[in-house]
Parts: structure tokens; C-alpha cells; sequence
């Protein structure tokens, strides 16, 4: 669970840098062909492939690494160069794409902007991919507790199992949910679906650099994360760190 919390952060953090170089380098006749975006994790070095699709398949629209040292290797082909998308890639885009369909068909809503962030992570069993579906944040020191979902697909491209990992929905930091103070050292969170904490909360420590307190309401524990990791709780949650 702690692991699958970073990863959820570091692909996040991915995506949202190439992003802002997809929007300074891409032409908008070219960005619009995008449907959508895999990471691909290799030595330390994060391979996002933005991609379009047609009736050939997906190709790539741009790619780009990132890492310690920002975006680099930019690479936007010709329009009239159609790059195939890797074979490696093509599982991750088919998993999303999956995902997606389902969370549309779920009645599963977001609870910020019009359309969700994706991460894409090999899970468990060998060979089934978890798709995190993702609220996106939209205001600086505003951030999404609820409007999270997973879903794990098969090799066979269906869906293995999903959830949500919140009722509601609750905005940590905005005006309205008394956590409005900038100088806030942390946010509390009562959490009703688990026994422990979830990938989301470490996620949620990481993003907001803030202290994340919470309390799981089956058995009353209180669980404190700072930073993506467990600095005092009840209840050691070891065997959930995968």
C-alpha cells in the first residue's frame, strides 16, 4: 500500500510535467489527437507516451522522459510520420482505455474537473495492471480526498475488480471545509471503506506536503502519515505495503 502510494504520486507527477511541455511544444492541431498517456517506468527515468488512435491502432503523438532532471528527450514526429506505439506501452494504453469505459458505465463521478488524471501500474497478480482513475487537482493547496477509483484488468483486458476509496467527496484545504488556513500543518480524515489506510492517503501526504491524520472508523484507529510514510499509528500495516 505505502509503495503503491508513491507510485501513484511519482506517475502523477510525471504526467503533470510533461503535460505543461506537451501544451508549449505540441501544435494544437497535433495535441488534439491525444487520448491519452502511459508512463513507463525504466532506470530511475520516467517514458511518457501521449498517444492518438485510429483505425491502424495507437501511434504516438509526443513522448518525453522524466526524471531527476526535469523533462528531457523530447520527441514529436512528423505529422506525417506515424510512430506505432511501443509494444511495451500497448498493454498500460489498453488498460486505461479499459478502465475508463467501465468508470464510465459505473455511475462513478469525479469531484473536480471535467476529465480525470490516470496512473497505470503493473499490480498483482503477474500480469493484471491497476488503473487509478483520479479528481484532478484544479487550485493550488486545494486537494482531492474523494473521486478516487481503481480498477485492475486481466491480460484479457477485462475487468478483474474495482472500488472507490471514499463515499463523497472532500476537498482538503478549501474554505469550506474549515481547513481553509494555508498555515495548516495537517488535515483530518474520517475513512469508512478499510480497516487501514489506503494508497490514496499516502498519495494525498505526498501531494499536499502536508501532515494526514486518519481515522478508520470500523475499529477506531488513528493512523498519522507525513510524507508517504507511517510516523505513528495503532496498528503496524506492513503486510499492506505492496
Amino acid at each position: 500500500m505505502i509503495r503503491r502510494g508513491q507510485l501513484i504520486y511519482y506517475h502523477d507527477w510525471a504526467a503533470a510535467a510533461t503535460s505543461d511541455v506537451l501544451i508549449e511544444q505540441v501544435p494544437p492541431e497535433r495535441r488534439q489527437l491525444v487520448r491519452g498517456w502511459v508512463e513507463l517506468w525504466q532506470d530511475r527515468i520516467f517514458t511518457v507516451y501521449y498517444y492518438g488512435s485510429d483505425g491502424n491502432g495507437r501511434f504516438v503523438v509526443a513522448s518525453m522522459d522524466f526524471g531527476t532532471e526535469g523533462v528531457t528527450n523530447v520527441a514529436i514526429p512528423a505529422p506525417d510520420d506515424r510512430q506505432a506505439l511501443p509494444p511495451d506501452a500497448i498493454p498500460y494504453a489498453e488498460a486505461r482505455d479499459a478502465a475508463l469505459n467501465a468508470a464510465a458505465n459505473s455511475g462513478y463521478g469525479l469531484c473536480s474537473g471535467p476529465s480525470p488524471n490516470t496512473v497505470v501500474i503493473p499490480s498483482e497478480p503477474e500480469g493484471t495492471i491497476s488503473v487509478y482513475i483520479l479528481s484532478p487537482q484544479t487550485q493550488n493547496d486545494v486537494f482531492q480526498a474523494g473521486g478516487h477509483y481503481r480498477y485492475d484488468v486481466g491480460p484479457d483486458g477485462e475487468i478483474e475488480d474495482h472500488r472507490r476509496f471514499m463515499n463523497s467527496c472532500l476537498a482538503l484545504g478549501a474554505e469550506n471545509d474549515g481547513t481553509g488556513n494555508p498555515e495548516a500543518v495537517g488535515y483530518g480524515i474520517s475513512h469508512l471503506l478499510d480497516p487501514h489506510p489506503t494508497e490514496i492517503h499516502i498519495f494525498l501526504s505526498l501531494l499536499s506536503r502536508r501532515l494526514i491524520s486518519v481515522v478508520t472508523t470500523e475499529n477506531g484507529l488513528i493512523w498519522m502519515i507525513r510524507n508517504g510514510r507511517f510516523v505513528s499509528k495503532d496498528e503496524d500495516p506492513s503486510s499492506e505495503n505492496d
